[in-house]
C-alpha cells in the first residue's frame, strides 16, 4: 500500500521547467512546458517532455534535478521550486512521458499556497 506524506488533488496546472545538472554533458538550456496532473503540497505528476531518452538513468538517479514555475490559479506569480524525479513513464514516441516528482526545495510560503488551493478545491 502506497503512503503519502501530504494530501493529493488531480488537477491541471501549467508547468514552465528547466534540468538541472553539475554535469556538463547533461546540460540544457531548453525551456519546457508541461502540466500537472495532480499535485500535493510535496510532490506532483508532471507531463512534458524530456531533452532525450540517454538523460533517463540521470534523472532516475537524481544526477539531474528539474527548476520548476507551476502557475497556481488567481495567484500572479508562479511558484518556483527544485524537484527531484521519483519515476518516469513513457506515454508517447516523442519523448513525452509522465514523471512523479518529489519537491528538494520550495519555500513554506509557496508550499502553504499549494495547501490552501487543495484546501479550496476539497472544498467545492
Amino acid at each position: 500500500m502506497e503512503r503519502r506524506d501530504f494530501v493529493r488533488i488531480d488537477l491541471s496546472l501549467p508547468i514552465r521547467y528547466k534540468f538541472l545538472s553539475p554535469s556538463a554533458s547533461k546540460r540544457s538550456d531548453i525551456i519546457f512546458d508541461g502540466k500537472t496532473t495532480n499535485i500535493s503540497a510535496g510532490g506532483m505528476l508532471l507531463t512534458g517532455k524530456i531533452p532525450s531518452a540517454d538523460w533517463l538513468g540521470d534523472l532516475l538517479l537524481q544526477k539531474v534535478i528539474l527548476g520548476i514555475n507551476v502557475l497556481l490559479p488567481e495567484i500572479p506569480e508562479p511558484i518556483k521550486l527544485l524537484a527531484r524525479v521519483q519515476w518516469i513513464e513513457s506515454l508517447t514516441a516523442h519523448a513525452e512521458c509522465a514523471m512523479g516528482l518529489k519537491y528538494k526545495e520550495i519555500k513554506k510560503e509557496d508550499q502553504d499556497k499549494i495547501v490552501q488551493l487543495i484546501i479550496r478545491s476539497q472544498m467545492t
